[in-house]
């Protein structure tokens, strides 16, 4: 008896619930940021806008952590997991202001900048989440 042939499509599939998972965590980082710049319209302090988006983001990474935790790599609970991927995102997140500052003068649109920054970034992303978080 031989080993058992590898199943080819199993990362293609693995690929596309990471993607899934990630458009999911886009649309609840987009309602938290609607809804608190809502619910901060209001307030009489500097920057709602930004603090609506870190809070928005912190919401939709915790998310997108049970997502990927249960969903995309079915890995059991595990509070080292959440370290590191609390840690990835914020290397992310570091990452992508540094590229965007330092690519979007030789553009002049920052739209595109972080867009195409962030889409590299999500492959490395889903690469250190597949071997290292969630292994």
């Amino acid at each position: 008896m031989g080993k058992k042939p590898a199943n080819i499509c199993a990362p293609v599939f693995l690929f596309f619930k990471y993607i899934i998972s990630s458009v999911s965590s886009f649309v609840v980082d987009i309602f938290l940021f609607y809804v608190l710049c809502y619910l901060f319209k209001n307030f009489n302090f500097l920057w709602p806008v930004m603090f609506a988006t870190y809070l928005a983001r912190v919401g939709s990474a915790i998310f997108n952590y049970f997502v990927n935790k249960i969903f995309v790599f079915d890995k059991s609970n595990s509070c080292h997991a959440f370290v590191k991927y609390a840690g990835l995102c914020f290397g992310i997140a570091t990452l992508s202001g540094i590229f965007v500052t330092l690519i979007y003068p030789y553009f002049n649109n920052i739209i595109w900048v972080k867009v195409c920054v962030d889409a590299v970034l999500f492959i490395i992303s889903y690469v250190i989440q597949q071997r290292y978080v969630f292994r």
